[in-house]
């Protein structure tokens, strides 16, 4: 059996991307999994191995080919609602900035995510240029403020000033360890200082309340029975929140075709009209007892809010999966790789098994 010129490139990119390594050409050649073992594989008379100088060409046009196509989907998807998880990872000579991505889709309502970055970060962990380099990985994949909702992080001081002082949104995810000895009682008041705000159901806590009302499964279910007063104050809470944004999204015919009658519609009318919606839709939605995804077709404005409300994650654990396969590439044989060529053999491994 002999392998073509083509397979024997997809087979390097394959073992580059996939198993993550340098760029030093593998020799011999890997056998891709979906051809069947053969007893003997011969190359074509015109296959060679690539060098190192072509590989690198290569993982260069693949890098900027799957960044482009990125680009791309967050522009044209700008109702997608991303959650992003960040963190600095240290080596012994350098430091590098991990960003990842994670979104639902609107449509199949499933989550998806994706690499946005591993880059150097040179000097200091100061707040500001943790606050601009981030700004700048954003900017270069076309999101926009109204896109990425969070930033799960962990409790590092650097990262929660970089959000307090640019007004941008942070979710910390504190990470602490705790003893053997005596864990039970120390780990209870720990989750009770920790998650307080959610347990006295706090204005602070309104899209983690909202996310819960607005997912089939839960709705209003989880608050207890005989704290009425709360249930109906969430129930408003969610109608008002689905009233704003209804009014937020609807269209207004202006034209100059319009009909002259619609010169008396007034923005009242309008609210009126809109608050009438989403009230009806809410209390629907409540009364429903279907408890699968599937049912959030029934309403347009709770569906689009699920999404955006059900997009953050709850820890950073996406980003240490990051460095984790980051280090098979930084390691002790792979020192001599460039800044750029590193962040783009972890891009693309990142990237790998996700198509846009």
């Amino acid at each position: 059996m002999a392998l073509l010129k083509e397979q024997m490139t997809t087979i390097n990119h394959n073992y580059f991307y996939g198993e993550a390594k340098g760029v030093t050409p593998m020799s011999p050649p890997i056998v891709p999994p979906i051809v069947p073992p053969p007893k003997s594989v011969d190359l074509d008379s015109d296959v060679k191995i690539i060098s190192r100088r072509k590989l690198t060409k290569n993982i260069g046009e693949e890098y900027e080919s799957t960044v482009n196509t990125m680009k791309l989907f967050f522009q044209k998807n700008k109702q997608i609602y991303v959650c992003t998880t960040a963190d600095i990872w240290s080596t012994k000579h350098r430091s590098f900035l991990g960003i990842t991505g994670h979104w639902i889709e609107p449509n199949t309502l499933e989550r998806r995510g994706c690499v946005l970055a591993c880059r150097r970060f040179m000097g200091i962990y100061s707040f500001d240029k943790i606050a601009d380099l981030m700004a700048d990985i954003f900017s270069e994949f076309n999101l926009t403020c109204d896109q990425v909702i969070s930033t799960i992080t962990d409790n590092g001081s650097n990262f929660v000033k970089a959000f307090k002082e640019f007004g941008l949104k942070l979710k910390i995810v504190s990470e602490e360890s705790y003893e053997e000895a005596n864990l039970i009682d120390p780990l209870l008041k720990s989750l009770e200082k920790r998650f307080k705000l959610f347990y006295d159901l706090s204005p602070e806590v309104n899209e983690a309340i909202l996310a819960s009302c607005f997912h089939p499964a839960f709705k209003l279910r989880w608050i207890p029975e005989n704290n009425e007063v709360e249930k109906k104050r969430i129930q408003n809470l969610c109608i008002n929140t689905v009233e704003k944004f209804v009014m937020e999204t609807s269209v207004i015919d202006t034209s100059a075709e319009a009909d002259e009658d619609d010169f008396f519609v007034f923005s009242s009318q309008e609210q009126t009209k809109a608050d009438s919606k989403a009230n009806l839709e809410v209390i629907q939605f409540f009364n429903d007892k279907n408890k699968s995804l599937s049912i959030l077709n029934n309403y347009v404005a709770i569906k689009k809010l699920f999404v955006k409300f059900n997009s953050n994650l709850c820890s950073s654990a996406p980003v240490e999966r990051l460095f984790s396969f980051a280090e098979f590439i930084h390691c002790p044989t792979r020192r001599n790789l460039s800044d750029q060529n590193f962040e783009k053999l972890v891009f693309l491994k990142g990237n790998k098994f996700y198509s846009f």
